[in-house]
């Protein structure tokens, strides 16, 4: 039993503590919400904005770029703090909201005259041309899902530091633009 008791004390001495200077933090970003002026006359209706249709890497929690190789890869310690898909909904509710008096996320049972749909084709960083990119296809439906308009917005910035916290920087710059233009879209007819 001695014996016993001896080797348990030994082996608690000799464990492997985590050294917590080396471990890595793992660092979670958020895309910017836009800056919009709000308008003072809202369109008197209530638009249900649909989840964006995107790439499957865009429900993981992963900031995925291009490498220089033209290979897809992803930042270690470095994470969305929500999926992309999620991100980009509330984002453009955000916006929407600027436009219309009220705003719904669907799914919901509310009451709604019209829906937003969007299809992200693309929102990346290109490792070699040191730029981010994000084209999206929005569109506008009446409540029996007939389009009444749509439109794609496409726009690329150069990043000035390539690393997570300079690329989450352009692709918030990026979709500040895209939500203006989709801001402006949506008012040229009410």
């Amino acid at each position: 039993m001695r014996y016993v008791l001896f080797l348990i004390l030994i082996l608690q001495g000799c464990s492997l503590k985590p050294n917590m200077e080396n471990s890595a933090t793992i660092q979670k970003y958020i895309i910017k919400k836009p800056s919009l002026n709000e308008n003072s006359v809202k369109i008197d209706k209530t638009i249900k904005v649909a989840l964006p249709v995107a790439p499957s890497y865009m429900f993981t929690k992963q900031i995925v770029y291009t490498t220089k190789d033209g290979l897809h890869d992803a930042y270690v310690y470095n994470l969305w703090d929500e999926n992309l898909v999620s991100q980009i909904q509330f984002l453009m509710a955000f916006t929407l909201n600027k436009a219309y008096k009220n705003v719904i996320l669907s799914p919901s049972s509310a009451n709604y005259e019209l829906s937003f749909e969007s299809r992200i084709e693309t929102f990346e960083f290109n490792e070699s041309r040191e730029e981010v990119d994000l084209l999206v296809r929005v569109f506008l439906l009446d409540k029996n899902r007939n389009i009444i308009k749509s439109k794609s917005f496409h726009e690329v910035k150069k990043v000035h530091e390539v690393n997570p916290k300079g690329v989450v920087k352009g692709f918030s710059e990026v979709y500040q633009k895209v939500s203006e233009k989709i801001l402006k879209w949506i008012r040229e007819e009410k």
